[in-house]
């Protein structure tokens, strides 16, 4: 039985302004979509998450699961933020959960699934709060890495966490994208000014652009967090 071996989770690509439109997979206007540099990012996370080894090369895994929260409504971007690399990879986008589905139950979902590398793409406030899960659910080597926040501003960062296969404890690690050209995407703040040492595989510096479809401080969770019943 294949066990989670890496849990790497992501952030939506960006979104329109209040009251803005961004736009859905077939090129159409909609407040649920994404923006033009929304739809970059989309394009560039294939470069990092399944490049060619020729021209591209990243130490990200390949994720064998894609998932993203469960929305009543046809058009979502987490799941146009995902589409391109559904389609290069041949791995549909799993929707079972809401977005604000109980955190520790999404990651019980997540562990119980038979997949060594899954990419949660999910909502900002929730990514947080399911990270806290994590170190609340599994035993995790350096649980004062685990962020309490994610900045409203930021659509640029990685998280993961990786099980040692000998210890059975997980590690969590912080990558930049560093994604888009013309994007002053910051370094990671650990809180004192520098980037986390707890970052396995830094990925390389990639420029990559895409065309439209055709302070984050790190620190014990052990601040109450109020999850739905």
């Amino acid at each position: 039985m294949t066990q989670l071996a890496t849990l790497v989770m992501i952030r939506h690509g960006e979104k329109p302004c209040t009251d803005g439109l961004g736009i859905d997979e077939h090129g159409n206007t909609n407040p649920d979509g994404l923006t033009s540099k929304g739809w970059a990012r989309a394009g560039a996370l294939v470069t990092l998450f399944a490049p060619n080894s020729t021209t591209v090369n990243s130490t990200l895994p390949s994720p064998d699961a894609l998932i993203t929260p469960k929305y009543h409504k046809p058009v979502h971007r987490s799941y146009l933020t995902l589409l391109p690399l559904s389609q290069r990879l041949g791995v549909a986008i799993l929707a079972e959960l809401a977005v604000d589905a109980h955190p520790t139950k999404i990651v019980e979902s997540l562990v119980a699934m038979e997949t060594a590398v899954a990419l949660l793409c999910w909502e900002h406030d929730h990514l947080v709060k399911i990270a806290c899960a994590v170190a609340h659910t599994m035993p995790v080597a350096n649980p004062a890495d685990v962020p309490t926040s994610w900045p409203d501003d930021r659509f640029d960062v990685i998280w993961r966490f990786d099980r040692d296969e000998q210890t059975q404890t997980c590690a969590f690690g912080s990558h930049d994208q560093q994604l888009l050209r013309g994007v002053a995407e910051q370094p990671f703040d650990g809180g004192d000014g520098q980037a986390p040492d707890s970052d396995p595989g830094q990925p390389s510096t990639l420029v990559v652009s895409s065309p439209a479809p055709r302070s984050m401080r790190p620190g014990i969770c052990d601040v109450p967090v109020s999850f739905p019943a």
